[in-house]
């Protein structure tokens, strides 16, 4: 690693370790676990996928792991002021996203988190999925152009009513001052309820439609958004459904988009809100979305686990993952035209500031393999 590279890490752990010890209630700590080695430990469990106990083992604090683990939940703030962490973290990114007339592409999208435990409050519940239909379960609203990849907005997802979701998310993002130029979900938002969230707010946004209804044949033209199917239809149209038991009427526009990888030629649909120039950067803008996907991933590289049913420590590790997750990608922004081999590896980013937490060990301190997080 360059020492470029090195410099920048070590500004990064200063940045995080400062970032918690404004959030955190730090006002507890003893001699023997002082303020600044408590941070650096919390961090450090971060960033080597472990649980507290194991960290314990591994570092040479002077406590046992009971006390580590009563000074961590006794440092956590409420749950409500996890959001703020990214308000901290993304200051000088914001003031400046905040000067682009167009706007920035945001995608919003859930993540869940098999839990095989017994049941606890703050849980969501679903289908069935690795083995279990308990979650533990978060929204993020992410940016998706410029290779940007920034985590902006995180909430706690407790049903299935997604409008819910929103309204958890939105005043995140507005408090951001950040103008939305196009919001993009995926087809778990598409709901009567959702459009009407949305349109009611004149938010620009992207979703894909769910085929329901029958499809169009010899005799009949189709019911449904299934209408839309027909081999060879392309073009802009909107479409208009009545909720199920309840009066509430949705007119929404539809892009018929071809589909050259499916060789019956049946269309992509989507719903949006907002102009689209022409088919072809409808079909092309969706494809943003799965910018937020490579922030999850990014995320469970530096995700502790742990076997607690204290959701306010669960909830901390998961804003902890994508806090780190977005040093790195900070980090990286201006390295992006340099070759693959110059660039600075998430890996070795965290490998660097392992070293640079300067932790008294029993150990050489490595990552811990991928685990399930239970």
């Amino acid at each position: 690693m360059s020492r470029r590279n090195v410099r920048n890490c070590g500004q990064v752990k200063g940045q995080v370790i400062g970032l918690l010890q404004q959030t955190l209630n730090t006002s507890g700590c003893s001699r023997r676990l002082s303020t600044d080695l408590l941070l650096r430990v919390i961090v450090g469990i971060g960033l080597l996928k472990a649980t507290i106990t194991a960290v314990s083992q591994r570092v040479a604090l002077g406590v046992s792991d009971e006390t580590l683990r009563k000074a961590i939940y006794a440092a956590l703030p409420p749950m409500w002021m996890f959001p703020e962490l990214f308000d901290k973290q993304l200051q000088g990114w914001i003031k400046k996203a905040q000067r682009r007339k167009r706007g920035v592409i945001i995608a919003i999208d859930l993540h869940h988190q098999p839990y095989y435990g017994k049941p606890q409050k703050g849980l969501f519940r679903g289908k069935a999925k690795q083995g279990t239909k308990k979650f533990w379960s978060i929204a993020t609203a992410c940016v998706v152009e410029r290779g940007e990849k920034l985590t902006l907005a995180m909430a706690p997802v407790y049903n299935n009513r997604m409008e819910d979701t929103l309204d958890a998310l939105w005043p995140q993002l507005q408090s951001k001052g950040i103008r939305i130029r196009r919001l993009l979900l995926d087809r778990g938002f598409y709901s009567a309820d959702v459009i009407d969230w949305l349109q009611s707010r004149n938010v620009p946004f992207l979703m894909p439609m769910i085929c329901r209804g029958k499809k169009p044949s010899k005799n009949s033209p189709g019911t449904g958004t299934a209408q839309f199917m027909a081999p060879g239809r392309r073009g802009f149209t909107t479409h208009t459904w009545k909720k199920r038991r309840s009066k509430l009427q949705v007119t929404v526009q539809v892009a018929i988009v071809p589909n050259p990888k499916t060789k019956q030629k049946t269309p992509l649909l989507y719903a949006y809100h907002g102009r689209l120039p022409n088919l072809t950067y409808c079909r092309e803008l969706y494809r943003k979305r799965f910018g937020i996907e490579t922030s999850y991933r990014e995320s469970r590289h530096c995700r502790a686990w742990t076997t607690t049913r204290k959701e306010n420590w669960r909830r901390f590790l998961q804003i902890l993952s994508f806090i780190l997750a977005n040093a790195w990608a900070l980090l990286t922004l201006g390295q992006q035209k340099k070759p693959w081999r110059e660039r600075l590896t998430q890996q070795h980013f965290q490998q660097q500031l392992i070293e640079l937490l300067d932790l008294p060990t029993t150990q050489v301190l490595t990552q811990e393999p991928s685990v399930a997080i239970t």
